[in-house]
């Protein structure tokens, strides 16, 4: 039977202080910027907003980097946590704290518990009794939109307390009462499959830990833990303790040999101990076969990736380990998915992964689960060996040279000494294809396919871009590079010393001198606005991220692409270079040659000497570039009105709960009459035209910057503005047989830094007299806009309108009073083209 511990919670200074540095290291510029993102939950008191906190993922195991709280998966209302996840934790060797040396002064005893591989889930209660449920970063609606991990993790909940015949609402009390959150593995193959399998009589949601809703991490010891999910019908994990450090290890290396526990291949075991008095975990995954199994995985969707395909080589090159079973498995579901496509359709969708590998096991002569029997004949299998070398003899390798940069790095400077030195490798400026960027994509490719190396000459200064490269190099290859030819892309990152302010002059230097010798930033003609532009773009500069972190180590001056966290996993290597330097352009031009050279033998060139190098240097310093001249700019559009979208389901709420019984109401249900989306109309374009409300309409207009987002806008439509409002919805007018309308009033306007708000103190007039928001009207002919004008003579004709029933103009209104608070609902401007 479950005991619960006595309560930990923090005090209201405590919480103050936490809320008061996430919202600070929100508008943070640099490391350990904190993001928020705002669902909305349905409660028996009606929808209450809840925040989800998050920092980027490689910033949880940065230990120079200071974040306000390192949980995974944080969730907020206002200054009280709802749900919390564990402390990021790492596997042993990942990072410094968990090399041997350190793991070895943890205190024990060591309790270990299997890994379960799904998607993680958190469930605790709100104060009313509602069982909150949240996947990863996500809970409840934002946009209208649900996550698909949250939806089926609380329809397996709920399904699991209606199972032990216990209420949502008495999980969510206990949560509740003992400030908890219940950590759970939803993993069910029904639902999406990972790398272990779990058929039906193993899927549920495995219970895995207890968690205090505070600060700092505290969670409840194991045993208490699967109590408590005996008690309310929670799969329970494997866990076993160990009293000395030597035993916990020599058990883990045992295991390790066979990639099974209990005659199940796992992922591998949680390890709970003590560090400094306090809480802390570390993992301890099995190399093999559970390493083969994710590969063939992501392999697979390599291969299959319907924006982006790869080739086989290309695939099999990426990855160092397991080249042969790779190659064979591709070979072989290459073969499978062409004569049974809905196999592709469904690994697409995470469904048939086992399936399929269960499947390639047979084929060569394996058991279902004998991974490790396949990884130990890789290298002794003759006939895998020929195929994979008769593979690569047929493939020709091509490189793309791909820049990581900042404006003033010397990227173009370097390449043309280059391209100087040896003219047959090809050169692709994106600056020559001005707002076409699949035009640039596809002369790269072309280029790639006759030409051993091309320099793909654009800043990829930002993981995103780097991101989209990829994708759109992958999914033209195939239209521009013959099959016999490979693509291997080669990073070179202008910026490995990092970014700094005294960087930063260095580079602003190079840009003044350098003057308008530039095809789209002219520094002379520009002045302070082209530095700007250059100093907001060196900002925005984000490196590749490794996956284990160096500490007190300088960067190797060539890495290999799989050590990177995605997307510069996609590069076979990256090439570090300095440009802190004078004249750096010239040695980082030396550098890449020499270091493609070494990696890539096949890449034959002279041997230059220094006077060669000085003139192709000379030549590059020298070159004027061609001026692009931009295309017209685009017409802008022409702003409408101003509105505030509103969260549908406040409505619905309101509208089931006041008008169920009303005819107005069921009839608009019935002809499908109830607007699609809400919005209040806080100014129309109109009122420019009146004398009374032209001055509120400017002071909107500039408030808004209409006029320069019309000019960002690109069709017709709503057009989101970093603005967010609070309302209040004070009354339901029903015109009866007619329409419905909502009377509301404007409390607060604030603005979005980032993704914090902020209060904004300049009141804005709306143009619209009476705000509203309409729910229908019973047909086409019955225009939204005579939501105004009834409610205009309604208002006219009686001083005080309250709750009752009123004729007006032979239509009878029916008024119900309300009080309903909308927080954070966003700003647009309808803005509309000719």
């Amino acid at each position: 039977m479950f005991e619960p511990l006595p309560v930990l919670r923090d005090s209201k200074e405590t919480t103050d202080r936490f809320v008061a540095s996430l919202i600070e290291a929100s508008e943070r510029k640099d490391a350990g910027k904190a993001r928020v993102s705002k669902w909305t939950v349905e409660t028996s008191t009606g929808p209450v907003e809840v925040d989800s906190w998050k920092f980027k993922e490689f910033e949880y195991s940065r230990s120079n980097i200071q974040l306000p709280c390192r949980a995974r998966g944080l969730f907020m209302q206002g200054s009280r946590i709802l749900a919390r996840g564990y402390d990021k934790f790492f596997n042993q060797e990942e990072v410094p704290e968990t090399k041997m040396e350190a793991l070895k002064k943890l205190e024990g005893p060591f309790n270990v518990s299997t890994k379960e591989n799904g998607c993680i889930i958190f469930i605790s209660g709100l104060e009313d009794g509602t069982l909150l449920v949240c996947s990863k970063h996500s809970t409840g609606e934002r946009d209208g939109e649900k996550s698909k991990h949250f939806i089926r993790g609380h329809q397996e909940t709920l399904s699991q307390l209606e199972r032990i015949g216990k209420r949502p609402e008495d999980l969510a009390r206990i949560l509740f009462e003992f400030n908890l959150t219940a950590v759970a593995e939803l993993c069910d193959d029904d639902f999406e499959e990972h790398v272990v399998e779990y058929p039906k009589e193993l899927a549920g949601l495995y219970l895995h830990g207890l968690n205090y809703n505070t600060q700092k991490f505290h969670t409840y010891p194991m045993d208490l833990v699967s109590a408590f999910a005996e008690e309310w019908g929670f799969r329970k994990v494997s866990d076993f303790t160990f009293d000395s450090f030597d035993r916990l290890w020599a058990f883990l290396e045992k295991t390790g040999e066979t990639g099974t526990f209990n005659g199940r291949e796992i992922e591998g075991f949680v390890i709970r101990a003590k560090k400094d008095g306090s809480d802390y975990f570390f993992k301890y995954k099995l190399k093999e076969p559970y390493f083969l199994y994710r590969q063939l995985r992501e392999a697979t969707l390599d291969l299959i990736n319907p924006e982006a395909p790869q080739k086989i080589p290309q695939i099999v090159h990426r990855r160092p380990a397991h080249k042969k079973i790779t190659f064979s498995y591709l070979e072989y579901v290459e073969k499978l998915f062409e004569e049974n496509p809905q196999l592709k359709e469904d690994y697409l969708n995470s469904l048939g992964i086992i399936k399929v590998r269960k499947m390639y096991l047979k084929h060569m002569g394996f058991g279902e689960l004998d991974g490790l029997g396949l990884v130990r004949i890789e290298d002794k299998d003759e006939k895998l060996s020929q195929k994979l070398d008769k593979l690569l003899k047929a493939t020709t390798f091509h490189y793309g040279i791909v820049p990581i940069a900042s404006i003033g790095c010397g990227k173009t400077t370097t390449i043309k000494t280059l391209t100087n030195l040896i003219p047959e490798w090809g050169h692709v400026q994106s600056d020559d294809f001005y707002k076409r960027k699949l035009k640039f994509t596809e002369t790269c490719l072309s280029e790639l396919g006759t030409h051993k190396v091309v320099f793909i000459d654009k800043n990829h200064q930002q993981a995103r871009i780097r991101k989209e490269h990829f994708s759109s190099f992958h999914a033209n290859e195939g239209k521009f590079v013959p099959p016999n030819i490979s693509v291997k892309y080669v990073g070179i990152n202008f910026m490995s010393k990092g970014t700094s302010a005294e960087h930063w002059k260095f580079l602003e230097k190079r840009l003044i001198a350098r003057g308008d010798n530039h095809q789209t930033l002219r520094v002379k003609k520009e002045g302070d606005s082209a530095s700007k532009k250059a100093k907001g773009f060196y900002d925005s500069f984000s490196p590749p991220e490794l996956k284990v972190k160096l500490e007190n180590e300088s960067l190797p001056v060539v890495v290999e692409g799989n050590k990177y966290e995605d997307p510069d996993s996609n590069f076979h290597i990256i090439i570090n270079l300095d440009c802190t330097q004078e004249n750096s352009s010239l040695e980082n031009a030396k550098i890449i040659l020499r270091e493609l050279t070494k990696a890539f033998p096949e890449i034959q060139v002279p041997n230059f000497t220094e006077s060669q190098w000085m003139e192709a240097f000379e030549s590059a310093k020298n070159h004027e570039v061609k001026v692009v001249a931009p295309p017209p700019a685009p017409k802008a559009g022409k702003a409408i009105y101003v509105g505030i979208e509103i969260t549908p389901s406040a409505i619905q709420s309101i509208a089931d709960n006041c008008l169920r019984e009303d005819p107005t109401w069921n009839g608009l249900v019935e002809a499908k009459r109830v607007q699609q989306d809400f919005h209040v109309t806080v100014a129309h374009c109109m009122a420019a035209r009146d004398a009374k409300k032209k001055a509120s309409w400017a002071k909107i207009a500039k408030k808004f910057d209409l006029k320069a987002n019309g000019k960002v806008a690109k069709e017709t439509g709503r057009f989101p503005l970093r603005f967010f409002a609070d309302l209040n919805i004070k009354s339901i007018v029903v015109v009866e047989q007619t329409l419905i309308t909502l009377r509301v009033e404007l409390s607060a306007i604030y603005t979005q830094n980032e993704l914090s708000f902020i209060l904004d103190e300049d009141k804005i007039e709306p143009t619209n007299t009476i705000l509203h928001i309409t729910v229908g009207t019973m047909s086409e002919k019955i225009r939204p806009a005579m939501s105004n004008t009834y409610l205009e003579k309604l208002v006219a004709s009686h001083e005080n309108v309250t709750k009752g029933e009123y004729i007006l103009d032979d239509k009878k209104f029916k008024v119900w009073d309300v009080d309903v608070s909308l927080e954070k609902q966003q700003l647009f401007v309808y803005y509309q083209f000719d």
